[in-house]
């Protein structure tokens, strides 16, 4: 009788868990709305602080065009008052210490370039010279010091201008003068004014200018992103228009403030050095604004939001400044998700105390799954090591483990009649093996143990049964190791190939290495075999490099993954060749071209196969070249030798040549061969379209 219970009914049991799912659910919900809800409100916050920092420059930049229309009314009625520069000293100073505290004013006389300058208390006289220039003399201290002709100043060339609109406006951004002692070397614009005596008509009398630092105008801008408490960065450009690119006015962060005074000359955003501003300001121009409306719009920068506020401060009329204003979101999310993750916290630690033994319980069931699903999951890998069993009082789970064990069984098994990367092939979902096949260079090799049949009739069917095995699973072995697919079993011999199904680019040369490794595996091999009195089984080898049909042939019943065409059948008659040749591993000369110069080789004889009409040159496989000695490495020079004078038809030569290989190596069955048959055509030549073609008369 099976007591054990349903998975169901221990879900079932799980009372917990649509609590833990709905807390969930909630959790995600209200941190998604809160998303939604703290993007807005960072938008909103974005255009609260830029109205902010608008109001601000707004109302100076209101007040000072109106404050300068009226000091040029009161100096248009004392024009050549001696003590106009007094009177203008105490206007300036109630109009400065209201907005415009440690900048300048400047009065010059378009006559003769006169005037004077006035920055806080201090009052300098400006006149010529006489030597061509002007100096500047303080009413106070009586020093002097040369200045500039403020008439060739940009704020005299537009307030003078017969073509211009308005007698008020605002120059660009520029580097101030010497003029300037406070502001010298320092970089500003000005607002300028026209003083006409007669306002009907178009002579002007006299300009005078306001000097205002980039320094005066970042202060501002710092006065109105500090009453929010939120860190932001906020910065004024010029719009040149005509797309160009603007000027950096002033600018709250330090660096770039830095850079900014300091330049000797106007720098644009993509000169400030801070790739955000550089981006903003990019941003602008590629749509540019008309009205005086806030714009916010969201920028991904340096992989974080930011949002940033763009206000036209005079839409439609000239200066066009652009207050640009620029907040992280994190900066406005950050606390609001503290918040909420405090209050969730709060709720997940109800939820853990609820929930903790229901965990425990599932985790405790759930282990099994884990230790299945990882079973199965190096089954799919054809990892089929053994794991230790999986055991569990669920029936399901018990049912599971039962049929995943069975099927790692099945596939160890069938793993024993198919190439191993071709199975893999076919785990993945995405292939299916179906009556499909392609043209492919492969190496095959062919394998064959010498004299079988003689052994055969000499031993126990079962002792040679157990011996073939130990001789297949050594060989196989080897192949497998080399990268090799083993096609199939031809009784005692191996057919393998390799480039298929996976490539192997060097598939000659791993042909051939292998080759050698069997040899030298069997060798060992051997002296186990002949220690249990068995026979020594020696085995011939054959390779040819060329190009064959691979893949699944056979019908919709039945596959077999193999190779067909005449490498194939090439690569079998190699290995039957070694008996006439007396040879262990004989390749044909696209293999040896394909395995390189690592190897050395001999070649053999030019042979015509049966049922095969082009020839082909057949080289020996002796050994790695570092293994090759010099015993080795003579035989091979000879045998090259001999073999060149018998192709050019030098009998005489080729047989002498063969004789002094045998007469030293007696055994050397190559050298045997090409001697008697050399022997015969010294004895008896051959016609003169002789080709050297040797074709065998038995496979």
């Amino acid at each position: 009788m099976n007591l054990r219970p349903h998975f169901k009914t221990i879900l079932a049991l799980l009372l917990f868990v649509p609590v833990a799912l709905a807390g969930g659910v909630i959790s995600l919900t209200t941190y998604a709305t809160m998303l939604i809800n703290t993007r807005n409100f960072a938008d909103g916050i974005a255009v609260e602080i830029s109205a902010g920092s608008q109001a601000n420059i707004e109302s100076v930049q209101n007040y000072s065009e109106k404050g300068i229309r009226l000091i040029a009314n009161v100096f248009s009625k004392r024009i050549h008052d001696p003590s106009l520069p007094f009177a203008a000293r105490e206007i300036w100073r109630q109009f400065s210490m209201t907005k415009f505290k440690n900048n300048a004013l400047n009065f010059v006389d378009p006559t003769n370039g006169s005037g004077f300058i006035i920055q806080g208390d201090q009052i300098e006289i400006v006149a010529p010279d006489g030597r061509g220039g002007f100096v500047a003399t303080s009413h106070s201290t009586r020093e002097s010091r040369p200045v500039t002709d403020m008439r060739t100043f940009d704020w005299f060339h537009y307030a003078t201008d017969p073509d211009a609109s308005s007698d008020t406006g605002w120059t660009t951004v520029r580097h101030f003068t010497n003029n300037l002692k406070d502001l010298s070397d320092q970089q500003g614009f000005s607002l300028y004014q026209a003083i006409r005596s007669d306002p009907l008509s178009k002579r002007v009398d006299a300009v005078i200018s306001i000097s205002v630092s980039v320094g005066w105008v970042r202060n501002r801008l710092l006065e109105a992103i500090g009453r929010h408490g939120i860190k932001a960065m906020a910065f004024m450009i010029s719009d040149n228009g005509n797309g160009r690119e603007p000027l950096l006015i002033a600018h709250t962060d330090d660096s770039v403030n830095s850079k900014l005074s300091n330049s000797e000359s106007p720098i644009s955003p993509s000169e400030c050095g801070d790739e955000v501003t550089s981006a903003v300001a990019a941003n602008y121009l590629a749509t540019p604004l008309d009205d005086g409306i806030p714009h916010t719009r969201r920028m991904e920068l340096k992989g974080e939001i930011h949002h940033a506020t763009y206000t036209n401060l005079k839409p439609g009329a000239p200066p066009r400044w652009i207050l640009c204003q620029v907040i992280r979101d994190s900066e406005i999310t950050n606390p609001a998700r503290r918040r909420l993750f405090a209050n969730l916290g709060i709720t997940l630690g109800i939820l853990a105390v609820l929930l903790t033994p229901a965990i425990l319980f599932s985790l405790r069931v759930a282990s099994p799954i884990e230790r299945l699903t990882a079973v199965a999951e190096a089954t799919g890998r054809l990892d089929l090591a053994p794991n230790p069993r999986v055991s569990s009082g669920i029936r399901e789970i018990h049912q599971l483990a039962r049929a995943v064990e069975s099927m790692q069984s099945g596939l160890k098994s069938f793993l024993r009649y198919i190439p191993e990367d071709l199975l893999r092939r076919y785990l993945n979902p995405a292939n299916t093996a179906g009556l499909d096949s392609e043209v492919i260079p492969v190496s095959v090799m062919f394998s064959d143990i010498m004299g079988f049949s003689t052994h055969a009739e000499r031993s126990d069917p079962m002792v040679l049964v157990r011996q073939l095995n130990d001789y297949l699973e050594t060989v196989s072995t080897v192949i497998s190791r080399n990268g090799g697919t083993l096609d199939k079993y031809i009784g005692d011999a191996v057919m393998s190939f390799w480039n298929a199904p996976n490539r192997v680019p060097a598939h000659a040369r791993q042909s051939c290495a292998t080759a050698l490794d069997i040899q030298r595996t069997l060798e060992e091999a051997r002296r186990g075999w002949q220690s249990q009195g068995l026979p020594s089984f020696h085995t011939r080898i054959g390779i040819h490099t060329g190009d064959v049909i691979v893949g699944n042939i056979g019908s919709s019943v039945r596959l077999n993954y193999t190779i067909i065409g005449d490498a194939v059948n090439l690569a079998s008659r190699l290995e039957s060749l070694n008996k006439q040749y007396g040879t262990s591993i004989l390749i044909s000369e696209t293999t040896r071209i394909g395995a390189g110069d690592e190897f050395l080789t001999r070649p053999v004889d030019l042979v015509a196969v049966k049922g095969r009409s082009e020839p082909i040159q057949v080289h020996e496989l002796i050994c790695w070249r570092p293994d090759r000695g010099d015993d080795r490495l003579e035989l091979a020079r000879l045998t090259s030798m001999a073999h060149e004078n018998y192709r050019a038809k030098r009998f005489s030569l080729a047989r002498q040549a063969y004789e002094s290989i045998v007469a030293r190596w007696p055994e050397d069955g190559v050298s045997k061969t090409m001697m008697d048959r050399a022997r015969h055509l010294d004895l008896d030549p051959p016609p003169a379209n002789w080709s050297g073609i040797h074709r065998p008369k038995s496979k």
